[in-house]
């Protein structure tokens, strides 16, 4: 009785001493003009599983344990030269960490041709299988939804959830999605019902992530899958490829790739609707695809984002904007769904161990889904956007809140 009862002391001492040496750490990562970097990767050098993301002013939150604090914090973001911080320093950065840019621009002398651009997206398709997971895996994940209707924020969900998929050699994609915590406000949005499009955000996101999918069309939908094979063939369909920028990241080279989507290509639509594919030429690997256009206030655009954990590439997260007006152009609409992945687990024992929440169906709208929402969950949560409503007006978009 009394080693039961002495195993039990241990126990709860070893976990309130976990729970003691772990604390928050809160930062904000800015380019030399102080402006915020969005969506920068944040992790320790010795743990990259898991990890945080800043939000779109560029804030972010991590959870220190005492072993990370005897490591080295790693800040990374496509662009910008990685930040490499010993934690036991970090106070000498006041919580404020400047990335300088890593973009160069080539000489239009060696600027490569069309055909080089296209062997080197075959090869990185080749290599689809020998640079990201080929198990199944777990990833844990943020999910964010907020819309904006005329001047005004008009509705936001948030989710804490598991996805569990197989790996990207497989014949047939399967990704089942646990949903953890759901919270939502009540559904505001100044839009006629011909245009409220009831589906379930989590697996509309999850759907961008095309190099599971094997397609490189922005409409290219679930059930677009091809082989590895197939899925090079198809960069034949693309009348032109054209260079866009280079940049170099922890030594590696990245180039990013500009293209027409295939299914607009021949239309008037095809300044609109493109690709740009970033490809880092040491691993031949996909990094991040963009389509659409990121930086027009009047357009829609899908971004993935994928880093590099244990030698292969996960996606980091996926982000997918609406933005158009109705009615004669006199009211808009502006919808962001963003997907954050925080940890990663392999192994079916551990994916088991770890798999937690309801099970949810592609089809099931998220407004619908009903769950309890637990106030001390969120209020200890550090993944979400960190951010009010009217802060995301104000900060995002320039309105008057």
């Amino acid at each position: 009785m009394q080693s039961i009862y002495f195993k039990f002391l241990v126990f709860l001492f070893l976990l309130t001493s976990t729970r003691s040496y772990t604390q928050v750490y809160t930062g904000k990562i800015v380019d030399v003009y102080k402006t915020g970097i969005s969506f920068a990767h944040v992790f320790f050098q010795s743990d990259q599983s898991k990890g945080s993301t800043s939000n779109e002013i560029g804030e972010f939150r991590i959870f220190v344990s005492d072993f990370n604090q005897l490591d080295t914090l790693v800040i990374s973001v496509l662009g910008y030269e990685t930040l490499f911080v010993a934690y036991s320093e970090i106070d000498d950065y006041n919580n404020v960490f400047e990335l300088n840019s890593s973009s160069i621009f080539l000489n239009v002398i060696t600027i490569k041709s069309d055909s080089y651009f296209r062997s080197i997206i075959k090869e990185a398709i080749v290599r689809i299988p020998k640079n990201y997971p080929v198990e199944d895996h777990l990833q844990k994940a943020y999910y964010l939804n907020y819309t904006i209707s005329d001047s005004s924020y008009s509705e936001m969900i948030e989710a804490d959830f598991q996805l569990v998929t197989n790996g990207y050699q497989k014949g047939e994609l399967k990704e089942r999605v646990y949903l953890n915590q759901l919270r939502k406000t009540k559904d505001n949005r100044n839009l006629p019902d011909r245009l409220k499009i009831e589906r379930n955000g989590i697996y509309n996101t999850l759907n961008k992530n095309k190099v599971h999918r094997r397609t490189l069309s922005w409409l290219g939908g679930y059930k677009v899958l091809r082989t590895i094979n197939e899925f090079k063939n198809s960069i034949d369909d693309i009348d032109h490829l054209e260079f866009h920028k280079q940049s170099i990241q922890d030594g590696d080279t990245i180039i990013t790739i500009k293209f027409p989507d295939p299914i607009f290509q021949s239309s008037e639509f095809a300044s609109k609707v493109y690709t740009l594919l970033s490809i880092n030429l040491t691993d031949k690997a996909i990094v991040k695809i963009v389509f659409g256009d990121a930086w027009s206030e009047n357009r829609d655009f899908d971004e993935v984002v994928y880093r590099k954990i244990n030698n292969r590439y996960y996606p980091a997260y996926i982000r997918s904007v609406t933005n158009y007006e109705f009615n004669q152009k006199r009211n808009k609409h502006y919808s962001a769904h963003c997907i954050l992945f925080y940890d990663v687990v392999t192994g079916k024992d551990k994916i088991i161990s770890e798999k937690v929440g309801k099970k949810i169906k592609r089809e099931e709208d998220l407004r619908q889904v009903k769950i309890k929402s637990d106030k001390e969950f969120w209020e200890e949560y550090i993944y979400g956007n960190q951010l009010s409503a009217s802060a995301l007006v104000r900060s995002k978009f320039g309105f008057k809140s």
